[in-house]
């Protein structure tokens, strides 16, 4: 019975969260997979830099391999797409710096199915496609690594995340910095980004990127990202919520999660709007 009253207690949460919460935006990268079964002219394949713990594998730049249908093709093949045409695609852009050089070349590389920016000298970020909802309490979430130098030291990558609003000025998020020591194995760092009091929609730009003090410097401030993550809360009036709780319809649930249409005598779980409750039917 224990088990049986964890796993309700464990539903009400998950429902309270969901009805409140919105999934904007998510990327796995796992449609890279096309393109990181590219091989080059010497032989070399897309590396897994972190999985396998090696900086040096090869990571390809993002317009080198061409894909049509779900196979590698020649570049000049009609219809044939590069990772950085599918991003756009995506409504990402990327951006690139090169000590304030007016045309900076390309410095984004696929990994297995994650992204790797910069590189000596050359910083990169990414913008966040738009969202198409207006939501406040945004958290960004993802998974990035610094890369590691031949020297075995860490760059000393710092990034921010920077939201920008027509006629505001831009809000900066500062990402925890990594604690990885000289030699330690390559690593995932998970980062939830609270963008407090922020405001996103569909005219919000949402960029990632290394910091002002690296931007447009020389160094290496280089970093693999993976799995993002955007999600927040559909803005609306304390009274207009109130007021869709009251009049929302009583969903009724078992202690096993199970929906019931009529419920009799027992305990269940009543979900009204986005309020979750317990109740005795008698």
């Amino acid at each position: 019975m224990k088990k049986v009253l964890l796993s309700a207690f464990a539903l009400c949460a998950a429902m309270s969260v969901s009805a409140q919460t919105t999934v904007l935006f998510e990327d796995d990268f796992e449609w890279l997979a096309p393109w990181t079964a590219y091989v080059d002219a010497k032989g070399n394949s897309v590396g897994d830099a972190i999985g396998t713990d090696n900086e040096g594998t090869y990571a390809p730049q993002i317009p080198t391999a061409w894909v049509l249908d779900g196979q590698l093709v020649e570049k000049d093949t009609e219809g044939a797409k590069n990772v950085l045409m599918v991003l756009e695609e995506k409504g990402y852009k990327v951006i690139r710096e090169n000590l304030g050089k007016e045309n900076p070349g390309e410095c984004i590389y696929t990994q297995v199915n994650y992204l790797k920016f910069g590189k000596k000298d050359f910083q990169a970020g990414i913008i966040l496609p738009a969202m198409e909802t207006s939501v406040t309490d945004v958290t960004y979430s993802f998974d990035w690594a610094p890369q590691r130098a031949g020297k075995n030291a860490y760059d000393p990558t710092q990034l921010i995340v920077i939201v920008s609003n027509p006629g505001a000025e831009d809000m900066i998020f500062d990402v925890p910095a990594h604690t990885q020591e000289s030699g330690a194995p390559l690593k995932w760092f998970h980062a939830d980004i609270a963008l407090t009091g922020a405001t996103v929609n569909e005219k919000t730009t949402i960029t990632l990127r290394p910091g002002a003090n690296d931007w447009s410097k020389s160094g290496q401030h280089r970093f693999y990202l993976d799995n993002i993550k955007v999600t927040g809360k559909a803005e609306g009036s304390a009274v207009e919520n109130i007021a869709v709780e009251e009049n929302a319809p009583a969903e009724y649930f078992n202690l096993q999660g199970v929906r019931v249409a009529n419920p009799e005598n027992g305990l269940y779980i009543v979900r009204k709007g986005s309020k979750v409750s317990k109740v005795l039917v008698k």
